[in-house]
Order: C-alpha cells, then structure tokens, then sequence
C-alpha cells in the first residue's frame, strides 16, 4: 500500500518462481509454438506467484487467425479438466506486447520536474536502482522481497507482463521519472469492465520527493487517465491502518474511506488490516 509517501496497494506480490511456457500455453489454452512465435525470446519467465502472468495472457487471447500463418491454422483444443478432446477451432493468438520503447499514449506533468508517463520496455535498471535506493524507505508498506527483486534482471522479465496486461486492457503500469530516473510508480491494476468498470490503485514515491505534492499530483492524473480516457466509473485502494501519509493522498484526490479489512495482505512479514478506500468517478 501507500507509505511515507510509499505502496498503496503494492505493485508486486508474493513469491517467486519460474513458469515456463508450456505451462503459461497451458493455463491460456495456446499451443507452446503459438507463444514462441511472439516471445521467441521468453523461454522462462520471472514474476511472483505465476498467477499474474496467466491473468495477462489469458486476457490477451484473440480468436483471429492469420490465414496465411501456418502457426494460426485450426487445431483442436481441449475440454475440461481432464483435457479431453472437443471440436476443432482456430487457434489463439496471444496480442503482442505494445512497443513503448520511445513513445506513450499517456504523459502528465508533475511537480518537482517530475513527469508520470507509461512503463517502458527498457526501465529494468532504471526500476532496479529506484527500489534499491528506496529499500529501507518502502520495507515497511510493501511485501517481503527476495534479493532477485533489486536486480535489473528481475524488473526486465517483468515489464513485458505488465505491458501485456496494458495492452490486453487489464491495467495501466506507469513510472514517475525525474532527470532520467524512475522516482516512483503508480499503478492502475485488476482493471473490469461491464456493470463494475472498476481498477485497483497503488503507488508509492522516492523518498527525497516525499511531501512536495509530486503524488497528489499523479494520483489525480491517473484518476483522470481512468476517468476521461478508459471510461472507469471506480477507483479502489487500500493503506495500512498506520499509514497517515497515504491517507492524506486519498483524501486530497477525492477518495472517501469505506471500511476496514482485517489481515487483508500480507505486508513485511506479516498479514495486516488495512484501510479500505473508493473514488466514485462518475455521478451518472
């Protein structure tokens, strides 16, 4: 969650392993070649838990077959539990992770020079260094990390992820970014549609910028972002009881706190409650 100002709601999880891609093809129901042809590269993937990559790319499959890929020709699919075979039908493809490597469909300015734009292929070790220099400062808002989490590595496996997650609509991953370096993040996250059209909200900022209005500012901006231009209706975080710094943020953007959840995550160690807050972004 939000701390100092640090996590709200945290932008990483628990855990880590290695899921490879005939596991990744399996939990999407795509065929391994079928990923391989847009990740040729990823033969293993890094990130916490494993269930965030199934979500992405379960999210990004498509039903439009390229007729002249050999790779998208019908195949059969399975049924059930107990994969047994049904009907033929065309194959998935997994949508491809969007290049923003030099441009962004989302920019805003802040201050302090500070400017909140879209995650780029390329931010690893601009990533790995923000949360190195920010370790002790964010330890106590966020989840226990293993070591691999302040290498570049680590941040570079999972940036395609996140970008998947954005492209397929299941969230908005962004970084603040001050002469060069990332200073923060803020994250639009779980995003639904239909009668909820609702996302999760978390974020945190460098120490050094801590209480100069930088994430009042990028709060507001990314409310706007879901508001204005992806037609959300509803914002949702969440603060540990104590984090009065995180609070204060909401309070300023518009969030009005709707309750409590006892041992709602599991934050430096332990399961802790949290605060519980909403932004209603639409009347109608």
């Amino acid at each position: 969650m939000v701390g100092g100002v640090g996590p709200v709601d945290g932008d990483g999880g628990q855990g880590f392993e290695q899921t490879t891609t005939a596991q990744i093809a399996e939990r999407a129901d795509v065929t391994e070649r079928t990923y391989f042809r847009h990740f040729a590269d990823k033969r293993e993937v890094l990130l916490d838990g494993g269930h965030e990559l199934e979500a992405a790319v379960g999210a990004a499959i498509t039903a439009a077959p390229d007729a002249d890929d050999p790779l998208d020709a019908p195949s059969p699919t399975r049924c059930g539990p107990r994969s047994r075979p049904c009907a033929p039908r065309p194959a998935a493809r997994l949508a491809v992770v969007p290049d923003t490597g030099t441009t962004t469909p989302f920019t805003a300015d802040l201050p302090a020079r500070v400017v909140l734009r879209l995650l780029h292929r390329d931010d690893g070790p601009a990533l790995a260094a923000a949360y190195t220099r920010n370790r002790e400062h964010l330890e106590p808002w966020e989840p226990a990390r293993p070591e691999q989490f302040f290498e570049a590595a680590y941040h570079a496996e999972r940036i395609p992820v996140e970008l998947l997650a954005h492209g397929s609509g299941r969230g908005v991953p962004l970084v603040l970014e001050r002469d060069g370096e990332v200073v923060g993040r803020v994250n639009l996250s779980d995003i639904v549609l239909g009668a909820f059209r609702n996302a999760h909200l978390g974020y945190w900022v460098d120490a050094s910028l801590a209480g100069r209005g930088v994430m009042t500012a990028a709060v507001e901006a990314a409310c706007a972002h879901a508001r204005d231009d992806l037609g959300l209706h509803r914002v949702q975080a969440a603060t540990l009881l104590h984090n009065a710094a995180s609070q204060k943020v909401l309070a300023r953007t518009g969030f009005d706190r709707i309750g409590t959840a006892p041992s709602y995550l599991r934050i430096a160690g332990r399961w802790q409650d949290h605060a519980l807050f909403q932004r209603i972004l639409h009347d109608d």
